[in-house]
Formats: structure tokens, sequence, C-alpha cells
């Protein structure tokens, strides 16, 4: 296959879009499309090889394998490395330990796979995670697995033949993509087998069949050579973050790219020739290292550095990021794959050391990850201001985060004692605060059994739907069927004995979090009926919860109600701790993010201070107060013995609310017969 000039340059177009977005520079809000340029030319130059291969009969898988693993693995070895040390010198242990699980799976291109399991409600955010950007390399890599078994297997294939196959498969491909973007938009985004049809764009080109013709004339030449420019960098100026993508959105630019490449490589166009300019080769040279290197050196740069990047600090990370490129080009990239290094020449050689450092890095991850972060990095003053970085502990320990394995229909849950096994247990109801209170419930009542129902951004609420933002519509549909599975469990099961409520009712009240998360919006109504934008979706919530302690009172049950916390607009812990180790938490900036007024609270709970207030008066609940033990007349305050409570702007740390566990006195009377 001819070299072509201007594909380098196509890749300078999309790695340096893809990076201006990344580091967040105006203009590029909507470079998210780059890797689609990158699938395109991956499928047509993976194909193109493979094809001449078979027809000649040279094809061998092993020669294809050992030729990829030369050219990709030992830059992207180096950079997990260097990745892992920079991570174990700087990250927290909650957040080092998550980026161990990116790691491991890093290790066997799986990581598109393990950021997709993370993706919702608790989803750590993406700055925060120094491999995310290896999930399209996963991708591609997942495409070196299925792409030449697909051609061995379809062999005896026709190159016509072989362009309708695919054909079929890339409609295939784009139609579950445009229907499961409605549904599930991380799986769309992440995951292989939606992505084909990108891919296979490339791959048709690639058998030579039914592609453009290749027009003699100059004029149509450069009205598709600058039609595909304008496809490709358009979206990437006017498409937002917050759209559906990709599905029909990654359309421009796949076509563009499609365009480019349709072009005839010797007579180039105005607009390949400035693809072809010298600085864009260049850079499209370094595209692997510099799409390697920039994510992992800004997100340990912006996690270290509270106070965010200006314009300095991303130029600085601009030029490291190419002088290292270009170094790894130069003596890493290189020397492997032209067999310079003398142990890495043989086919044996080659799979045998990528094997084994596999091994080493994956067991590296799952250490890490065994260990919880490694804290004892760190002294015994930061790690217990640390503990508040960890939102729920271990929270697979005793609990069940799939709805789709559980032995209760439709409901995610977690066990506290035996409840399944008990004459009795207490219900324990409601959304991501819920495990929050695990441990502290189990300090109180350390004898006792319950089963604690929770999901993410959904209200213990019967007959309520839900619309949250930051939520797939499965999830909601998901929200509305887990409060109808524990409707059905209050009426079959008579071994309940009393129910724990909680929430964050501000949030379905008032449809909107606060601070740091105020772009969070959830909308709330009964089912049956139709959202109301002109409503009072306090009122309707309020309407809801006094109706569902009815329900529950109705069968008999003791309800117990913990008071929602006070939220704090601007507070993370991981910001508070990295703060602290590096002197910059004055006592102005902790009384600024660490208090707030009490107006200010009642002005975010006031309607349901009131409801409650009122239910526990009629006898209705029993309610667990939380504003008694973090304020004061005037103020509220997550600081308790110098160290934070909170893990966010409205959770407490599982680990620091045991601080507060005698907040079950009430329960633990109750169950003692008091």
């Amino acid at each position: 296959m001819k070299y072509r000039p201007d594909i380098d340059g196509l890749r300078a177009v999309a790695v340096i879009t893809i990076i201006f977005f990344h580091l967040g520079i105006p203009g590029f809000g909507g470079a998210f499309t780059g890797p689609e340029v990158f699938f395109v030319l991956s499928g047509f130059l993976i194909a193109s090889r493979i094809f001449d291969q078979v027809e000649k009969g040279k094809f061998v898988f092993s020669e294809f394998y050992y030729r990829r693993v030369r050219r990709l693995f030992p830059a992207y070895f180096l950079m997990l490395i260097v990745s892992l040390i920079l991570s174990y010198m700087f990250l927290l242990p909650a957040d080092f330990r998550e980026f161990a699980k990116s790691f491991a799976s890093a290790t066997v291109y799986l990581s598109n796979v393990q950021f997709y399991r993370e993706t919702g409600y608790f989803d750590t955010a993406a700055h925060f995670k120094p491999l995310l950007h290896t999930w399209s390399l996963s991708v591609e890599e997942q495409f070196y697995l299925f792409f030449p078994v697909v051609v061995g297997l379809l062999a005896w294939m026709s190159r016509r033949q072989f362009f309708f196959t695919f054909l079929m498969m890339s409609i295939a491909s784009f139609v579950a993509a445009v229907i499961w973007i409605e549904f599930d938009k991380s799986f769309a985004f992440y995951m292989f087998p939606l992505r084909i049809w990108e891919l296979g764009l490339g791959i048709m080109i690639a058998t030579g069949c039914y592609n453009m013709p290749k027009f003699k004339a100059t004029l149509p030449r450069e009205v598709l050579a600058w039609a595909g420019i304008l496809l490709i960098l358009v979206p990437m100026f006017i498409y937002e973050p917050s759209m559906k993508f990709p599905g029909i959105a990654a359309v421009p630019a796949c076509v563009g790219t499609w365009l480019i490449i349709q072009l005839d490589g010797d007579r180039m166009t105005s607009a390949q020739k400035l693809l072809a300019l010298k600085p864009m080769v260049y850079i499209g040279t370094l595209s692997y290292a510099l799409y390697l290197w920039h994510w992992p050196l800004y997100v340990i740069y912006s996690y270290t550095d509270t106070n965010g990047t200006g314009a300095f600090e991303v130029t600085v990370i601009l030029t490291v990021t190419l002088v290292i490129s270009h170094l790894t080009y130069r003596f890493v990239e290189t020397p492997f794959r032209t067999g310079a290094i003398g142990f890495y020449t043989t086919k044996w050689a080659v799979f045998g050391s990528t094997a084994a450092l596999s091994a080493v890095l994956m067991a590296a991850g799952v250490a890490i990850f065994l260990q919880n972060g490694m804290p004892n990095r760190f002294d015994e003053r930061t790690q217990a201001a640390i503990s508040a970085t960890d939102l729920f502990g271990d929270i697979a320990q005793d609990c069940v985060l799939d709805a789709a394995n559980s032995r209760l229909a439709d409901i995610e849950y977690c066990e506290i004692g035996a409840p399944f096994e008990a004459d009795s247990y207490t219900l324990i109801w409601g959304d991501s605060h819920s495990p929050t209170y695990r441990f502290a419930f189990q300090d109180a009542l350390p004898d006792a059994d319950a089963l604690m129902v929770w999901s993410g951004g959904c209200p213990a609420l019967f007959d309520a739907r839900v619309d949250e933002y930051v939520a797939t519509a499965a999830t909601d549909l998901a929200c509305e069927r887990r409060n109808a599975a524990v409707k059905r469990l209050v009426a079959d099961d008579d071994r309940i004995d009393a129910v724990i409520i909680l929430g964050r009712w501000s949030y379905y009240g008032r449809g909107t979090g606060t601070g740091v998360d105020i772009q969070n919006e959830i909308k709330v109504w009964p089912v049956g009926g139709d959202y109301d934008p002109a409503a009072d979706q306090y009122a309707i919530y309020m309407e809801r919860f006094e109706s569902t302690v009815a329900a529950l009172r109705g069968k008999g049950l003791k309800v117990f109600v913990i008071e929602q916390p006070p939220e704090f607009p601007e507070f993370n812990a991981r910001i508070f701790v990295m703060n602290q180790l590096t002197g910059r938490l004055s006592d102005d900036v902790l009384a600024q993010i660490g208090t707030i007024e009490k107006d200010v609270l009642e002005a975010r709970q006031g309607p349901m201070i009131a409801l409650l207030d009122r239910l526990e008066q009629e006898g209705a609940i029993t309610l667990l107060r939380t504003h008694d033990r973090l304020c004061d007349a005037d103020a509220c305050s997550l600081m308790l013995d110098g160290v934070p409570l909170f893990f966010d702007n409205n959770h407490m740390a599982a680990a620091m609310v045991r601080r507060i566990s005698d907040l079950f006195g009430p329960v633990a009377m109750y169950h003692n017969g008091g």
C-alpha cells in the first residue's frame, strides 16, 4: 500500500482537536468526534493490508499480530507504567483503587468495558481517570482481534462479496447504535459492536468495490475534499458535550474521513496538500504517542493543582506532551517496530514478553485494588481526612449492584447481618445516601438484620416516576420498577418489622442540585400522569412521600426517617485533602466551603422539614435527626474533631458517618422493646 502523507495529516487533525478538547481549550467543545476519524482510518489501513496479503496468499495470523504488537505495545506499556508510578505518587486511596481497576483492564485492552461498567450516578469524574483515553485504543484492539478472524473465515469470498457482507454488518451496527443510544448512551459510546459501522466505512473503501469514481477534473475533487474537511471540523466547533453521541451525530466526521480517503493520493487537492504539509505529517507521525501521553499528564496535573488549569498551565502540558511524544516515537516506537531492539525480533520473544508483562501489570492492578488504594502511603492525620474521600467503602461487600442478578426482582440491595434467613429484619430504603449509613447502622445495632434497598437518583416513593438528567431512560425506568418491587416486598414479606426511609429530598423537591452539581436536574411526578413543568415539584414529592409513609403504616410497620444532612454547595473531600497536603487550606477557605448558614439549609429543605416535623408530631414517623449533630442555632459545619464528614456537597462518607452512629439510637430502642 502506497504511503499517503494526507492520511498522516488527517491523524494530526484528529489528535490535535482531541487534545484541545480534553484540555478545555475554548472552541473545541465538540472535538470528542476525533476518535471517529481514527476508527475510519484504522478500518481502511488494516483492511487494505490484510486484503492484499490474503489475495497474495501471504496472510498469516501470527505475523499480523506480531507486527501489531511490535507497533503498539511498547509505547502503550510505557505509558501504563508511568501512569501507575504517577498515580501511586499523587492519587488518594479511593481514586487509586479506581485507577487500579482501569489499569488492570487497560493492560488487556478491555478498558472500554470497564469504563462502561463505571458509568452512572457514581461515576468518578473523567478528569480523575488517568487511563480514560484508553477506551478508544481498546476498541481498536478488539477490532484487530475481530477483523482478521472474520477475513479468515470468509476468505473464500470475493472482495465484492466481502463488501456487501460488511455493508450489512455496518448497517446493523449503525441501526443498533442509533436505537441503543436512546436507552443507554454509555453502551453506545464505549462498546465495540456499536462502533463496527465506523470501522466498516474504512473497510469497505479497502475492498476497492463501489467506491466513488476517480474524477479527472479538478473541481469535483476539490469540492469533495473540502466537503470532507468541513464535515470533520464543523461538528468539532458546534457540537456540545451533552448531546447524544455517537449514533447519527457521528456520521459527519465519519463521512468526512471517508471522503478524504476515497480521493487519489497521487493527484492531491489543495485540502490534501494542506494535510500533507510537513508540520501536519510530523504531528500525524507522533499521533499515537501524543494520544497516549496527553491525557494522563493532564489528569495528574489537574488532580494535584486544585486551582484549575489556565493558559500557562495548558501551554506547559502541551509542550511536555510534545517533547515526551517525540522521545517516545524516536526511542521506543521506532526501534521496537523496526526490530532494532535485539531481543524483540522473534515472535516467541515478542509474544512471550508481552504476555509476561501483561500478567505482571494486571497483578499490580489487582494488588492495589485489594489493598484499597494503599492508604498507608500517607500519615495518620491525612489518612483520617482521606477516609472522607471514599463514599461507600467496599460497596461490593455484601451488596448486589446488578438488579438483573438479584434474588429480589428489580432490586439492588446490601445485606446487613442475614436478612434472608432472619425471623425479622429492618428494611432500609433510599437513594445514594443509603450505603453511607451502612457501617453506622451496624455499629449502633450490631446484632440486627437489615436489607438496604437503594439506587442512585431514585427517591423512596411509591407510585412515582423520575427523569434525571445524568441518567439513561433505562435507569429512570429501573427506578420505577425498583420502587414497585419494594411495594410488593412490603406487602408480601411479613418478616419486615420496621422501615427506615432516607434520601436527598431537596434535590427531588427543588429539581436541581446545588453548587458543584447544580447542573444536575431531575423531574418527579406521579405514575399514571404526565410531567407538568408548571406544577410545584416539591409539593408533588411531599404528597408522594406522605402517601408512601401512610402505605407503610397501613401495613403496621414502624417508620423511621433519616433527616437529610445539610448540603455544602462547593465541598469536595478530595480537593479538601489535596489542599491540606499542599498547604493551601486556610481557615477562611475552610469556613467558606465547610460551613453554611441555617437559613441556606432551610431555603433548600424548608418544606420537607415542616412536613417531617408534622408527621412526627402525629406519630406517623420517628425522625432520626442529623441537623442536631451538624448544626447549631446559626450555622452547620461538615467538620467534626478537625476531620470532614462529607464526601461531596451532599453525601456523607460511609466511614465518617460512624462518628455519629448514635443517630440510630431510636431504632436500637425500638428493637430492644423500648
